[in-house]
């Protein structure tokens, strides 16, 4: 994650000339050391020192069980009731039941796909949309032709309805490039019209603008979604009770598993000693497994967690390493010895590099032992250990390049750094804790890069460059594309920016347009991608948010892993 985890942005109007020369490296004894001056983290501390025991949770799982079929029952109830059904599958998909009632909810839209909606309010029309659209089924915008003026906007009589436009704006998340003619200038006015309105609305109502206007559904991490909505669930009125109490008690249920999983993790984290063997990288465990829960909350994934939070700490090592640290003859004997992945290079290596090198092949075998117990998984082993050789690869390849002091073109950037970002590695071990979903022709597709996967790639490297840029040149360090699009077509800081935003708004499209109907993969294997998508734009929400967890991180991360929801 080469440039994928930094921090702070830059207002300099500045330009970047050609000749723009990079900070230079810091001279230890006869070694160029080039030091990244990371904030250390006090999570992890937390978790090592305060070693959960395993608790037996049945009960609480007969108690979820026995409410989820008092709610199931309200399928039935409001077959006849559009309104009340698709409220229903909203409220339970944002309070993270959605797994638990999948059946029923891929049902009953599948029943309302080609349903007449002319009698529908902007509100009801556009949850509709929204509901059908997240579920692949490629429900047409037209529907929303109605509401529209012939400047595109949405009709005077509809711009006073707050709740309407809200969830216009929500449901205009999951648009597709098709629908650009429709959607797009009724999206632009809406949020104008929103941002204008906030301040004169009641409390909530502001809040619900706010919130939605800073972070749509279809862009948050689900589990983060269902921790938040569980309070404004509750101050909804009509909130259905047994609803709230089957959220409460299964988000309290799940977060004692994650927290007994992290303390799990922790103890092999202990024995990594990064303090003693990696003084110079970032310390990064709970906020690599806050990431996982972006991917996995669910109970059943608790092997994807596990090898997800184990990568992106180890990867915050190796990132580190290569840009932040090891000298070039180091650089070359670890990229190599990880190539060959066996010890042989050991002794040519200072303490730092044999230590990385052997976490590196520590944290394989502790994939594969876990995937080895699951005999179904055993052929994604190759697919994992050429992961871990493409994280190296990458990296050496972006300090090679940092090393001719040259400002890479656009076009030469994105081929380098999209690579480093390592989305195609944590990828494939993400899907190696999925289970029997997953087949030797999904990774083969991962591998292979598809425009769906790039799209995220593109999200993800450009976020984390708007923020992280400034910081990022304080030491030597390859350019970011801000730096990279300034410098080749003679811009503002501000004009680099705004390009790579636009290139974020067309990635998510590309991505939604994945999610339609008909497609090669089952949908869990596609979400993936999706919520990767979504946890970068969490993780750089107002910054880097994993490498200045501390500062920006702290409150998700305790929603999270340390505060129960008040029963």
């Amino acid at each position: 994650m080469a440039a994928h985890f930094h921090s702070n942005s830059s207002s300099s109007q500045l330009l970047v000339s050609p000749e723009a020369s990079l900070p230079p490296m810091e001279t230890i004894t006869d070694h160029v050391r080039n030091f990244g001056n990371f904030p250390p983290s006090t999570w992890s501390q937390v978790y090592i020192t305060s070693t959960l025991n395993d608790v037996d949770l049945s009960s609480e799982w007969r108690q979820i069980e026995e409410l989820k079929e008092k709610v199931g029952i309200k399928f039935d109830l409001y077959a006849d009731k559009p309104l009340q059904r698709d409220t229903l599958i909203d409220s339970i998909q944002q309070l993270g039941l959605g797994y638990l009632f999948q059946e029923q909810i891929d049902q009953a839209l599948k029943c309302m796909i080609n349903v007449d909606v002319d009698g529908y309010g902007l509100h009801q029309m556009s949850l509709y949309f929204r509901l059908q659209r997240q579920h692949g089924h490629n429900v047409s915008s037209s529907i929303f032709k109605k509401c529209m003026g012939k400047d595109g906007a949405l009709e005077e009589g509809f711009r006073s309805d707050v709740l309407g436009m809200v969830s216009f704006y929500e449901a205009a998340q999951l648009r597709v490039h098709a629908d650009a003619e429709i959607l797009d200038e009724a999206l632009t006015r809406c949020v104008t019209q929103l941002e204008s309105m906030a301040a004169d609305l009641n409390p909530r109502l502001k809040a619900l603008v706010t919130n939605a206007l800073k972070f749509p559904i279809h862009k948050n991490m689900p589990w983060l979604q269902a921790r938040k909505y569980i309070s404004t669930y509750q101050e909804d009125e009509s909130h259905d009770k047994i609803l709230l109490k089957l959220a409460k008690l299964h988000f309290n249920v799940l977060q004692k598993q994650h927290k007994q999983e992290l303390s799990h993790l922790s103890k092999w984290w202990k024995d990594v000693d990064i303090v003693s063997n990696f003084p110079y990288a970032r310390d990064r465990l709970v906020e690599g497994y806050f990431w996982a829960l972006a991917l996995f909350y669910e109970p059943h994934y608790s092997l994807g967690r596990k090898i997800f939070a184990m990568a992106i700490a180890y990867i915050a090592i190796l990132d580190d390493t290569y840009d932040a640290y090891g000298t070039a003859d180091e650089l070359d004997l670890i990229t190599e010895s990880i190539n060959r992945f066996n010890s042989s290079l050991f002794e040519e290596m200072p303490p730092y590099a044999r230590a990385l090198c052997e976490t590196t092949f520590d944290v394989y075998s502790i994939i594969e032992e876990d995937l080895l117990k699951d005999g179904n998984m055993v052929f994604s082993l190759p697919y994992v250990k050429e992961a871990i050789k493409l994280m190296a690869k990458s990296y050496h390849n972006e300090y090679l390049w940092l090393k001719k002091k040259q400002i890479p073109t656009m076009e030469e950037y994105m081929q380098l750094s999209f690579a480093s970002s390592s989305i195609t590695s944590l990828l494939i071990l993400s899907y190696a804790g999925m289970g029997d979903i997953v087949t030797k022709e999904v990774l083969d597709w991962i591998f292979s890069e598809p425009t769906f996967v790039i799209a995220s790639q593109k999200i993800g490297r450009f976020l984390d460059d708007i923020v992280s840029h400034e910081f990022e040149q304080e030491r030597h360090h390859i350019p970011s594309a801000v730096e990279c699009y300034m410098n080749q077509y003679k811009v503002s800081i501000e004009e680099a920016c705004q390009y790579l935003r636009k290139q974020i708004s067309d990635s998510w499209i590309t991505i939604n347009e994945e999610f339609l109907k008909p497609n090669a993969f089952p949908f869990p294997i596609l979400e993936r991608v999706l919520i990767f998508a979504r946890s970068t734009e969490v993780m750089y929400e107002d910054g880097d948010g994993f490498t200045h967890s501390q500062k920006l991180m702290e409150p998700k991360i305790t929603s999270l892993l340390k505060d129960p929801v008040p029963i």
